[in-house]
């Protein structure tokens, strides 16, 4: 009778640790399904659909301003945009940086700094 109880004990435990696997393993491939359907819809919008702004918190004429201007119009050629070079230099590069901040996080405000 040992033997017996043994054995539906094991099968019991055996069947609960299979469900809890096959739950465990289709939390990340929902999750997987749910990503995939928000970055399809994600690919829809169009960007950029107006000019880029880089935002160099140093004065006109300086490494990260050549560097700025020198990237600009690869960067417009890629995205298919204008890339604007604004220089807003002051404070340590604080009052770019503020700048850059406080403008909406759209993707279409960068900073370059050094």
């Amino acid at each position: 009778m040992r033997s017996g109880f043994a054995g539906y004990c094991a099968h019991a435990i055996s069947t609960t640790s299979a469900r809890a696997t096959s739950r465990s393993l289709m939390r990340p491939i929902y999750l997987g399904l749910c990503l995939a359907v928000l970055a399809a819809a994600a690919l829809g919008q169009e960007f950029p659909n107006r000019p880029v702004r880089i935002v160099v918190p140093w004065p006109p004429a300086g490494n990260v301003d050549i560097t700025a201007r020198t990237v600009a119009p690869a960067l417009g050629d890629a995205l298919g945009q204008q890339v604007i070079v604004e220089n807003r230099a002051g404070a340590g590069g604080t009052i770019g940086t503020a700048a850059v901040v406080k403008s909406p996080a759209d993707g279409y405000t960068l900073l370059l700094g050094s």
